[in-house]
Parts: C-alpha cells; sequence; structure tokens
C-alpha cells in the first residue's frame, strides 16, 4: 500500500508538474519576476552588494498575442513610453491561421526568464526619432561642411611652384606665402612617397574652395638627414573635412593623428563612397575585368584600319556580352583613375606615378615641378570625383547614421610602445617558422611519392597519387663516342628517370625545388579528401570530389553543382 500510495503521489507530482509548466494557448501577458538575489532570503548586506553589483531590475515577461515572448515591460515601457495600442485583429488572425496550417499554433517555445536594467533616457517620441537625433548629433558639423563642400569648385592649380620646405599657400593671383597648416575647414588632400627609400611622404597637395596648398618634406630638398617627417594639418581640436581616395594611406602620414586626443579631423574616403554606390565584391571583379578588356579591345579595332565587317561583328559580340551582364556598365573597380572614368568620364594618365618608384632623392628634386603637377592634379581629380560620389552615397545611404559611422570608422588609432617590434619580429618568425615546417612536409611526401616511381600498380591503385602524371621517366640514350661503347644518356635532359609531375617541380636542373602549398599537386600529396571522399581535380571544376552513385542524390540534395567529367 505505501508503495502504490508512493507511486500514485509521484504520478500526481508529475502530472502537476506538467501542467504547471504547460503554457495557456494564446497569453497576452505572462507574470514572472526576476530578482536581483537568487537567494530566497537575502540578508540585507547581500542584497545591497548585489545591487551594487548588477544592473538587473524586477520585471515582467511580456508575450504576444500568439504567445511569443518579447522584451520585459521594463524595458517596453521606457522604448514605448505610453500606451501602446493593440496589435489589428485581423493581423491576428492571419498569424494564427498561419501557424494552425503549419501545426504549430499553440506548441510550447522556450521563454527565457525576463531581462530588465535601466536604460538612458529616449532622445524624443519614437525610436526613429531618438536614432535621427543621435546621429546628428554625431554627423554634425562635419555633415553640413561635407555638403557645402560637394557644391564647391576648386580654385585654378598653380602655374609655378616655390621649392620650400613645410606648407606653402598659393592664392589665385599666383603669389605664395609660407604657413604653418591649412587653416581650412574643407580640404582635399593627397601625399606621394618616394616607397623604395622611405615610407614617410615626400611631397603632398591640398586644396580648399579657397587656395591651394603644397607641402614639401625637408629630407627632399636636403634641409634634414631624417626621412621621419609628418604633415600638420593645423589644429587638432578645430572640426575638419579632409577628402581623399584611400584616404586611409595619407592619414597615417598625418602628424596629429599620432597624438593620443583623438583630433577632430573627418576623413572622408571617396574610395569608400564609391564602393557603397557603385561597388563589386571581389567574385565580380574577374568578370568586370574581363568586359573591360574586351570593351578597349573592340574600341582598339574599330579605330584601326581594320575592316568593316570585323568591327562590326566585334561590335555585335560586345552587345550580346554587355547584356548578358548588365551590371557591367553600372560598376567600376576602386582605383582612382577607374572610379574617375566611371564617375567623371576623365581619363587620368598615370605614368609619372612611376617616377617615385623609379628615382632617387635626387632625381625627384630635377622633376619637382613636373611631379607637384602629378600630385596637384591627383587632388583635383579627387575633388571632381567627390561631388559625384558624395550626392549619390547620401541618396543611397540618406541616414545620417551611415554618414556619422565613416567618422569613427575612419579615425581608429592603436597606440603601441616599442615592443610593437618586437611583436612584428616575433610574429614574423613564427609565420616564417611555421611555413617553412609545412614546406619541409610537402617535399618529404614527394620524396615518399617519388620512391613509387617504379611500382606502378601501387601509385596506380592510390586515389590521390594516380591522379599525378607519372609519364617521361624514359631515360634518352645516344650511341657511344667511340665503336662499341655502350649507350650513353643523352646531354641536357631534365631529369631523366624522374616521372614528369616531380619535374614540372623544378624550372631546371639544379634549381631549387618549387613546392608549395600554392603547388597544384599540393592537395593530392597532403591526401586531401572532403566527407572522406578523396579530391579530384578538373580543369573545368577544379577541386571536386567523387562520390558514389547511390549518395549522389544526397549531395544534391544540398544544393550541390554534380559536375559532369566526360569531358576531362
Amino acid at each position: 500500500m505505501a508503495a502504490n500510495s508512493m507511486r500514485s503521489q509521484q504520478a500526481s507530482l508529475l502530472r502537476l508538474r506538467r501542467v504547471v509548466y504547460q503554457r495557456p494557448p494564446y497569453p497576452c501577458t505572462r507574470h514572472y519576476t526576476t530578482d536581483i538575489s537568487h537567494n530566497e532570503h537575502p540578508s540585507p548586506a547581500s542584497s545591497v552588494a548585489n545591487r551594487r553589483s548588477s544592473l538587473s531590475v524586477s520585471s515582467e515577461s511580456r508575450f504576444n498575442e500568439i504567445g511569443v515572448q518579447q522584451i520585459s515591460s521594463h524595458v517596453y515601457s521606457q522604448i514605448f513610453p505610453g500606451k501602446a495600442p493593440p496589435a489589428p485583429e485581423e493581423l491576428v488572425r492571419l498569424s494564427k491561421d498561419h501557424l494552425q496550417r503549419h501545426e504549430l499554433l499553440g506548441k510550447n517555445t522556450d521563454s527565457s526568464e525576463p531581462v530588465a536594467f535601466d536604460m538612458p533616457e529616449i532622445q524624443g517620441q519614437t525610436l526613429d526619432e531618438h536614432f535621427y537625433k543621435l546621429a546628428m548629433d554625431s554627423a554634425e558639423p562635419y555633415l553640413g561642411l561635407a555638403q557645402k563642400y560637394s557644391i564647391a569648385n576648386a580654385p585654378p592649380r598653380p602655374r609655378k611652384w616655390a621649392r620650400r620646405s613645410g606648407w606653402t599657400k598659393y592664392f589665385r593671383d599666383g603669389s605664395s606665402e609660407p604657413v604653418e597648416a591649412p587653416d581650412e575647414e574643407m580640404l582635399t588632400f593627397d601625399v606621394e612617397v618616394l616607397w623604395h627609400e622611405s615610407s614617410y611622404a615626400v611631397m603632398a597637395c591640398a586644396v580648399s574652395d579657397k587656395s591651394w596648398y603644397a607641402w614639401l618634406s625637408p629630407w627632399l630638398l636636403g634641409e634634414s638627414e631624417s626621412d621621419r617627417h609628418l604633415i600638420p594639418l593645423g589644429d587638432p581640436q578645430k572640426p575638419r573635412i579632409v577628402v581623399g581616395h584611400n584616404i586611409g594611406y595619407d592619414r597615417a602620414r598625418i602628424a596629429e593623428e599620432y597624438e593620443l586626443n583623438q583630433s577632430r579631423n573627418y576623413f572622408v574616403d571617396t574610395m569608400s563612397l564609391h564602393v557603397a554606390v557603385n561597388g563589386m565584391c571581389s567574385r565580380q571583379r574577374p568578370t568586370w575585368n574581363m568586359h573591360r578588356k574586351n570593351r578597349e579591345t573592340r574600341d582598339k579595332i574599330a579605330n584601326s584600319e581594320a575592316t568593316a565587317d570585323l568591327a562590326a561583328l566585334l561590335q555585335a559580340k560586345g552587345d550580346i556580352d554587355e547584356e548578358e551582364e548588365l551590371w557591367v556598365g553600372r560598376s567600376s573597380v576602386n582605383s582612382l583613375r577607374d572610379v574617375a572614368h566611371f564617375h567623371c568620364g576623365v581619363t587620368i594618365d598615370k605614368a609619372k606615378r612611376e617616377w617615385f618608384s623609379e628615382l632617387d632623392r635626387q632625381g625627384v628634386c630635377d622633376k619637382l615641378d613636373e611631379l607637384l603637377d602629378y600630385c596637384a592634379a591627383d587632388v583635383d581629380i579627387t575633388h571632381r570625383v567627390y561631388k559625384k560620389v558624395f550626392p549619390a552615397f547620401m541618396e543611397t545611404c540618406p541616414h545620417p547614421v551611415s554618414f556619422a559611422a565613416l567618422r569613427h570608422l575612419s579615425t581608429e588609432i592603436l597606440p603601441v610602445n616599442r615592443t610593437w617590434d618586437s611583436y612584428i619580429a616575433n610574429a614574423e618568425a613564427t609565420y616564417h617558422k611555421l611555413s617553412d615546417a609545412v614546406e619541409q612536409r610537402l617535399h618529404d611526401l614527394a620524396s615518399k611519392a617519388l620512391e613509387l616511381k617504379d611500382k606502378l600498380e601501387e601509385y596506380e591503385n592510390d586515389p590521390w597519387l594516380s591522379q599525378l602524371d607519372w609519364s617521361g621517366q624514359e631515360i634518352r640514350m645516344v650511341k657511344g663516342k667511340k665503336k662499341g661503347d655502350a649507350p650513353r644518356p643523352a646531354a641536357r635532359q631534365k631529369m631523366p628517370g624522374m616521372p614528369n609531375w616531380y619535374k614540372d617541380l623544378f624550372v631546371k636542373n639544379g634549381a631549387p625545388i618549387g613546392l608549395t602549398v600554392r603547388t597544384r599537386i599540393s592537395p593530392l600529396l597532403l591526401r586531401l579528401a572532403w566527407d572522406g571522399y578523396p579530391l579530384v581535380w578538373s580543369d573545368k571544376y577544379a577541386w571536386t570530389y567523387r562520390v558514389p552513385k547511390t549518395e549522389a542524390s544526397k549531395y544534391i540534395d544540398r544544393a550541390l553543382e554534380p559536375c559532369d567529367m566526360s569531358e576531362e
């Protein structure tokens, strides 16, 4: 009896638990309370300590009309002040009908204890108003400056440059004067680096809506033994718009950006604006380059003395290609030359850029005027691009949050001390150590595979090694030098007796082996597999894996592409 009574009590308890934890069909509100302390009877001292160590407050859970848990009542009242209107009955009925047709209506879902804490006061009556006000607070005064600068025209470029270190300001009347830094709120900026001698800038140009500026390194003019000169832009606490193409490269050479107190410079990157408006992903770039090459070929033939029929045929093929890839004409790669051609229809001659990689310091000084003209031309083109892409960006991303976010993304800093050099050296040494170990492992695997060159049956039955080219092991022989001499190997044979896959790893006899993780045969030597199936190279599909026909449907159901290897 006692045992039966106990089993009956346990069964009743189990049923009671199921009833207690079963959710009502469609509760609009469920009341749970979460406390700071998990003790049933906390002491006053522990309650005070918990309140100090936690931001959590008591609250009630909220569920909507179909039983989905929502934010807690405490958080809800802060985000949505006032009485919330009930959900439209028509939408509630539609939701219930949809769930019922999928046999989900009334099914239990996981519920969590309500999370509640005090939030900063909402700025405005709605969340839209709240985020708009915060965004404008962060974006201004830069947004106003950027909009003003996007309709400003740059003054004419100087016709003559002063050979003076530091900043020189050029006026519209052709006069100039030395200045400590450009005293401007809006600038378009570009630097040039003699990169094979120094990572510091040797010259820079800038333009505002009023004046042109040029900066020359004292090291370039022979006034300093050190090449380590950063470019000052003026008072770091003055709000300033600095426009450039890939401006992060130029920002790295500005003096104020190395101060721990963050400057109020806003670096506007025309490359980033272009990517947001007319950019492309990395997978689209090869297709775009192919279309550009085809277009250039058609233009070249059309402008040459080729027959009219050939030109018409190429034009017709080009029209078909453009129809297949309509997006090609609506995008471009990110270089200043391509972006300027896309947005402004101008062609930039970048031939003089090579001078910075070919000339030494004296050579740059000898061609100083021409190189300053080149740098100023880039600044002028960048400003013209900015006048196109900034309005397009504001049309594509009109909310001020987007513009405000760019300010913080473009002004990141990473404070370091002298241990940074040690970190870089250690990281580089570790990389080379691991890389060398991997390459040595590949060399050992190649030598091990080479031992099978005379064991035809063994390597032909290996799913990885059978894909290697084992032909070419014959040794070409010639007659002996004298009558009766035995035949001898012919001269100038590349590694006679070795299979072709091994010969291809060497440029010539005596050269070091060219086997790295990027080499085509490396996955085969490493015996790589996918889902347990050896990798198989295909000239059409690249790396694939062969599965039994009985399991093919399983992989097709995963949206994997079956490969037709009949042409391999």
